[in-house]
């Protein structure tokens, strides 16, 4: 079993534009209403990043920024775990298409962008963080595969780790083949050990199916069409669990035959 602290956490999805808004929709204090974002223009990135910066690292940056906006700790020696199923699906797309062109001019920037670890680079550029930094996908599991990532290195190297996953939704034709409905982000700052901006502790297990009895946990339609269509939108059943402050225990899917058990206990 593995054991890590949340400290934060920070959201962003059609409709809810931090963790403060988030609480408010799962707690049914608000109605949830997918409506698009607001342009964001990450404030810790230097003027010619920012103005580099693709739509997914905006979006990424957003939950980062919401995670770590009111923390005593230091930016720049916290590691940070990045987990995109796909990556930058708008990139890709507009490769493709300078591909067909006669000279196939692909934009250095547009190149530059194209890596799987991007918003990463971009993060510790904004932070001037020199601490490692791991990038993982999982197609449908990434949530759950990023989260076991930063949990065994939060508690392995004892660091204080951001853990970061999000998704974009992909232009036609490859939405046709990647069906991501909605823009998510969500992120945690997870550490080794309780501190004072503890909140809630989180013990990790691999398990098979029948090794797991689940919580009760119910969503509105619109929730669980949510969960349906982002990979990293598979955290809002640990989001939920954060917002009712009371000990429950909640399967992940991995890709394999194992579920993550995780335990979830307020501090």
């Amino acid at each position: 079993m593995t054991t890590v602290y949340i400290n934060s956490v920070g959201l962003a999805t059609s409709g809810i534009e931090n963790w403060q808004v988030g609480q408010q929709v799962l707690c049914n204090v608000i109605p949830f209403k997918p409506e698009p974002l607001p342009r964001y223009k990450p404030p810790r990135l230097p003027t010619n990043e920012r103005r580099r910066a693709t739509e997914l690292i905006s979006l990424a940056f957003r939950a980062c920024e919401d995670a770590v906006h009111s923390t005593q700790q230091n930016l720049n020696t916290m590691a940070s775990v990045f987990a995109t199923s796909g990556g930058d699906y708008q990139i890709f797309d507009q490769i493709c298409r300078a591909l067909k062109n006669a000279d196939h001019a692909v934009s250095p920037t547009q190149f530059h962008n194209s890596v799987h670890n991007a918003a990463a680079g971009y993060w510790s550029i904004a932070t001037k963080s020199c601490a490692p930094s791991i990038c993982v996908a999982g197609y449908d599991a990434t949530f759950t595969i990023g989260l076991i990532e930063a949990a065994s290195f939060t508690v392995a190297e004892k660091l204080t780790t951001l853990f970061i996953a999000y998704d974009i939704t992909p232009p036609f034709p490859l939405s046709k083949k990647r069906a991501i409905k909605n823009p998510f982000a969500v992120a945690f700052l997870l550490t080794p050990q309780a501190n004072a901006e503890t909140f809630a502790k989180l013990d990790l297990s691999l398990v098979s199916r029948t090794e797991i009895s689940p919580s009760p946990m119910t969503f509105s339609k619109e929730i669980n069409e949510l969960i349906k269509s982002n990979p990293a939108a598979q955290a809002i059943p640990l989001l939920k669990a954060l917002t009712q402050r009371s000990r429950c225990t909640l399967a992940l899917a991995t890709n394999g035959s194992q579920y993550l058990k995780v335990i979830v206990t307020p501090c």
